[in-house]
C-alpha cells in the first residue's frame, strides 16, 4: 500500500505501522485526510472496549505497514434520524433568547448606564427605549439615571419603589467602584 495515495487507505482495516522515528503503532484505520496527508488510527484499549484513543500519523513518516485484517464485522455506520421539528424549535428558542439578550444592551449609553440597567433588571422588569430605561412599562429613567431623572405615568407607589431600588443600586455601584 503506497502511503502517499489516500484513495488506497481502507477505513476499518486493522494495521500495524512502523514509522521512520522508530514507533510501532497498531490500530484500526479511522480516517485519512488527503489535504494534510495524515492517517488517523483508532486504538481500542486492551483492558476495556469503552476507552478509545486516536493517533494521527503523517504519512511521510510511515516506513512499513502490515495488514492485520478487519477489526470486526461491519457495524451499522448510519447516522440517527434527525427530528427537524425539534431542530427548528431549538433554533427558534435560541434566536428568541439571543434577541432578548441583545435587547438588554443599551445602544449609545455609558457603561454606568448599562450597569444601572443590569442591576435594576435583576429585580425589576426593565427594557431600553433608545437611551431611557423603562421599568414596569410605567417608570422612565433618563440620563443621568438618578432618582431625580425618574418619572412615572401612573401609580406613585410603583415610582417610589423604582426610586428606592435605583438609589440602592447606585449606592452599591458607587461602593464597588471605590
Amino acid at each position: 500500500m503506497d502511503a502517499q495515495k489516500g484513495s488506497e487507505w481502507i477505513v476499518g482495516v486493522k494495521v500495524r505501522i512502523k514509522t521512520s522515528i522508530g514507533d510501532e503503532v497498531e490500530g484500526e484505520i479511522f480516517s485519512f485526510d488527503n489535504v494534510t496527508n495524515c492517517l488517523i488510527l483508532e486504538n481500542s484499549s486492551a483492558h476495556t472496549t469503552l476507552k478509545k484513543s486516536y493517533r494521527i500519523i503523517k504519512t511521510t513518516i510511515i516506513k512499513e505497514i502490515q495488514y492485520l485484517g478487519k477489526e470486526k464485522q461491519e457495524e451499522d455506520q448510519s447516522l440517527p434520524q434527525v427530528n427537524i421539528n425539534k431542530v427548528v424549535a431549538k433554533e427558534r428558542s435560541v434566536i428568541k433568547q439571543q434577541r432578548e439578550e441583545a435587547s438588554r444592551i443599551g445602544v449609545g449609553v455609558s457603561e454606568e448606564a448599562q450597569q444601572i440597567f443590569d442591576a435594576l433588571s435583576k429585580t425589576l422588569p426593565c427594557r431600553w427605549q433608545k437611551d431611557t430605561i423603562i421599568v414596569f412599562d410605567d417608570v422612565y429613567i433618563s440620563n443621568p439615571y438618578t432618582i431625580e431623572s425618574c418619572r412615572g405615568s401612573g401609580d406613585a407607589k410603583t415610582l417610589d419603589r423604582v426610586k428606592k431600588v435605583l438609589e440602592g443600586e447606585r449606592r452599591r455601584l458607587a461602593i464597588s467602584k471605590s
